[in-house]
């Protein structure tokens, strides 16, 4: 089923899907749904700013949010299996003796050239293939979903990760049943992504009215950098998204001293300007 439908009014609504466009090699795809209120778009209370929530597709949801957290998980055993390593060497070898921290972060430098990287790997068959692994799950923010998931793997068959199957459920159970601060959208109409859509509820952001097009205009007249309408989330789905949205801002909470800190700024305020006026 749908969530999304394609009839669009004359203005920007509350739960209109927005998406930018643009020319030049720098520019990145950005999709949102807007969340500032109708009232407040109708009677210009939000200044010309346009408020949403960006929206990813299922697999850039997966990749940056579901397998990092497992890679993550993974990373503290695959730590304690080098370290295991190497101590296993303490009696045999001079480089074993370097403390487990440093070890750790020597890996992630670049080795490959240094004579101590050779000599390791003499004694340690799988020592480069460890390092490989060890510096893509420090930094995972340049590897693709699909290694992430190979690495994954590699780390199972070391006892330290889920099996295929396994990350495949969590990865299922993960979509149908998203953490509370994301929520899926199947999409509809021009986002038509097979395995849909999920709306980071945190990832709050605004935008100009003034460079969002209801139409497609003359090509002309389009700025370099600029938003169109794609499409409307289906009310019911709207409000189940505010409710959701509501319930995450409004568990973030206040730190204890906010009262404190608010009533002697607002006495502050009260004493500076009843001194500029005579009794």
């Amino acid at each position: 089923m749908n969530d999304v439908e394609a009839t669009f009014s004359d203005s920007i609504r509350q739960g209109d899907i927005l998406q930018q466009e643009g020319d030049g090699e720098s520019f990145d795809l950005e999709t949102g749904i807007v969340v500032t209120s109708n009232c407040d778009i109708g009677f210009g209370k939000n200044r010309g700013i346009i408020s949403y929530l960006g929206l990813i597709t299922t697999k850039q949801y997966v990749d940056r949010f579901v397998l990092p957290v497992e890679l993550d998980r993974c990373k503290a055993s695959f730590e304690e299996f080098i370290l295991r390593k190497k101590n296993s060497f303490i009696d045999k070898e001079s480089w074993a003796s370097i403390s487990n921290e440093r070890f750790l972060e020597w890996i992630c430098e670049d080795i490959t050239e240094e004579p101590l990287a050779a000599s390791i790997s003499t004694v340690w068959y799988d020592f480069d293939s460890c390092v490989s692994m060890y510096r893509s799950m420090s930094s995972q923010d340049g590897i693709s979903l699909e290694t992430k998931i190979e690495l994954i793997q590699q780390l199972h068959e070391l006892g330290l990760a889920k099996s295929r199957s396994n990350l495949f459920k969590l990865i299922h159970e993960k979509i149908v049943q998203p953490p509370s601060d994301f929520a899926f959208v199947s999409g509809g109409g021009d986002l038509s992504n097979p395995f849909g859509y999920v709306v980071n509820l945190r990832d709050l952001l605004t935008v100009e009215d003034r460079l969002i097009h209801l139409r497609q205009p003359s090509r002309g007249q389009l700025p370099m950098h600029h938003w169109k309408r794609v499409g409307r989330l289906q009310d019911h789905f709207l409000f189940h998204l505010l409710q959701k949205f509501s319930l995450v801002f409004g568990s973030i909470g206040l730190p204890r001293n906010f009262e404190e800190s608010r009533a002697i700024s607002a006495q502050l305020f009260v004493d500076a300007i009843n001194g500029g006026f005579d009794e």
